[in-house]
């Protein structure tokens, strides 16, 4: 798997689904990723799970 790395400091993006290609787009300024519904679907649980993982940590230090 290939990485992307972006610089967004005005904006995490945007996510449409596109009927025509049956993709879901997510859009980063100039540059795009193009996703299958499955695809979309394990990014985003992935993106929750890390953003859920920050959560308990940042917790447990304030602890």
């Amino acid at each position: 798997m290939a990485t992307l790395a972006l610089n967004t400091e005005t904006a995490p993006g945007t996510a449409k689904a596109d009927t025509v290609s049956g993709k879901v787009v997510q859009n980063f300024g100039a540059a795009r990723i193009y996703y299958t519904a499955d695809e979309a679907t394990a990014a985003a649980r992935a993106l929750i799970a890390a953003a859920q993982q920050l959560r308990g940590e940042g917790q447990d230090a304030t602890a």
